[in-house]
């Protein structure tokens, strides 16, 4: 991290935690912090702020308990309207225990050459997180542990998911640290949907590309909302995001559109059964027609799913 932007961030952070109305203890139970206001904060800086010199082992901070505090102050030199002033901050690390619910996506860690599974909550459950006061950085963790990896398999980033963590480490330091938890469960948010052909490329042909069935159909937040992301994917892995859309009653349109090809998929909804008509097209392949001439690959077939696991699709 460049020693400019480390001490830009940590003199915002000071003038951030000094934001905060004063606590009266008579106002709150026993062994618990408050969460300071966050009036004064960007709308990106959520969560149940607390205060690392007063942070004691065995309070609760929103829906967690404290495990262990190790904080210090560290002394830098921050800009200030005549030059450096020394500084000094609250630095080190505040655990807790669970458990708690929360929803969001998936994330890449920052450092390409870190393989964790990371996550970032959504707003709402961002809000219900600890937050170290004077940080001000987006509420993601990341889960340095294989039963993590394996609780995640090939879930890309963007998935969104509800999960159960507990064991969620806050830190504060000079370096890149970043705020890790232990994966409890995890569930897939929407619904899953499972073809006996390939959803890219329909039914074997006698001739050109040919998909990899089975494949799946996933649609984020659905049955309940009127759009939002989806993807399709095939038993070999191909697959790409898409998007969903609510029509005339029962009726769903899910389009995948890139560079590359188009896939519209329209169907009805019943009883967990899939039933409508699909259609792909790709100018960057081609393939013969019934005469032999090449031409784009274009497919029509009729499409059908059942609902299944969404851990079923990877």
């Amino acid at each position: 991290m460049r020693v400019g932007y480390v001490l830009t961030f940590l003199a915002l952070a000071v003038s951030l935690s000094a934001c905060g109305p004063a606590d009266n203890p008579r106002e709150r139970a026993p062994g618990t912090l408050p969460p300071i206001s966050t009036r004064n904060e960007t709308p990106i800086v959520l969560g149940i702020r607390f205060d690392p010199e007063r942070l004691r082992p065995g309070m609760r901070v929103g829906d967690l308990v404290v495990d262990t505090v190790d904080a210090r102050q560290a002394m830098i030199d921050s800009a200030g309207p005549t030059g450096m002033i020394p500084t000094l901050v609250w630095v080190g690390t505040a655990r807790f225990h669970g458990p708690l619910t929360l929803r969001g996506q998936l994330m890449k860690h920052s450092d390409p050459e870190v393989r964790w599974p990371c996550f970032e909550a959504d707003s709402a459950s961002a809000a219900r997180l600890p937050r170290w006061a004077g940080d001000i950085r987006r509420q993601w963790f990341c889960f340095p542990d294989a039963e993590a990896e394996r609780l995640v398999g090939k879930r890309r980033e963007g998935h969104p998911l509800e999960i159960v963590i507990d064991g969620l480490a806050i830190r504060r330091s000079f370096s890149d640290d970043v705020n890790t938890a232990h994966l409890v469960r995890i569930r897939d948010l929407g619904r899953c949907y499972r073809s006996p052909h390939s959803v890219l490329l329909g039914p074997a042909t006698k001739t050109g590309q040919q998909g990899h069935p089975p494949g799946w159909v996933r649609l984020d937040g659905f049955p309940e909302g009127d759009g939002g992301e989806a993807e399709l994917r095939d038993s070999d892995g191909n697959g790409s995001r898409a998007d969903w859309r609510r029509q005339s009653g029962d009726s769903v349109v899910v389009i995948l559109f890139n560079d590359f090809e188009r896939i519209e998929i329209r169907f009805l909804v019943s009883k967990g059964n899939l039933t409508g008509h699909a259609t792909a097209h790709s100018d960057a392949a081609l393939e013969p027609d019934s005469t032999g001439r090449l031409s784009d690959l274009r497919r029509a077939w009729e499409f059908g799913a059942t609902e299944a696991p969404c851990d079923s699709m990877y």
